[in-house]
C-alpha cells in the first residue's frame, strides 16, 4: 500500500520495545529552531560523539557516555605562602593540606589518587603586594597523592609571596 499513513497503523502495532531497539535512525523534525518545514534528522547512538553534523542528533545516553569521559578537576584550593610548616588550604576541595618545605616551594598533599602520577598541574599567583617583581609559579605531579609547586622571581629565587596561590589537578 503507497498510501501508509499514521491512520492506518493501529496503535497496538507501536510498542515501545519495538522502539527502544532501534540504535541509529531517522525522524521527521524541525531542528532549526524557526518555522522551516520538518526535514529528515537522524538520532545517532556513538558515545565518542566523533560525528560532525550540523544536523544530526545525539541520544542522552551518547552526551552522557562522553562527558564521564572527559578529564575532570580532580582537587583545588588556594593556600597562604607566607605559612610555614603543614596548613590547611584557604579553600578547595581534593587537598588535606599544604607543606612547605622552603621558600617558594610548596608539596600539595591531595584527599584522593590519580589513576597514575602524570596527571596536569597549574598553580598561579599575583606578584607581591605593592611589588613589581616579576614571579613565575609552576606545578607537577610528583606521586599519585602529592604534586609540587614552586614560586621564584625572574632570577630563580625562591618567592613566598604575600597573596594566595592557587593550585588545579585534573586527569
Amino acid at each position: 500500500d503507497a498510501n501508509v499513513t499514521t491512520a492506518k497503523i493501529l496503535d497496538a502495532n507501536v510498542t515501545k520495545a519495538k522502539i527502544e531497539n532501534l540504535t541509529d535512525y531517522t525522524v521527521l523534525g524541525n531542528v532549526s529552531g524557526g518555522a522551516a518545514a520538518p526535514a529528515e534528522v537522524t538520532i545517532l547512538d556513538e558515545d565518542t560523539l566523533v560525528t560532525d553534523s550540523a544536523t544530526a542528533l545525539a541520544t542522552q545516553q551518547s552526551i552522557k557516555a562522553y562527558v564521564d569521559n572527559l578529564p575532570a578537576v580532580r582537587a583545588h584550593c588556594t593556600f597562604d605562602g607566607t605559612l610555614t610548616g603543614t596548613n590547611a588550604p584557604t579553600a578547595g576541595s581534593g587537598v588535606t593540606s599544604v607543606t612547605r618545605t622552603s621558600t617558594g616551594k610548596w608539596t600539595i598533599n591531595l584527599s584522593v589518587t590519580a589513576a597514575n602520577a602524570s596527571f596536569t598541574c597549574l598553580a598561579s599567583s599575583s606578584a607581591q603586594s605593592g611589588g613589581s617583581a616579576n614571579n613565575a609559579t609552576g606545578a607537577w605531579p610528583s606521586s599519585t597523592t602529592t604534586a609540587q609547586v614552586d614560586r621564584e622571581t625572574s632570577d630563580g629565587t625562591g618567592s613566598d609571596g604575600t597573596e594566595l596561590i592557587s593550585f588545579t589537578a585534573i586527569w
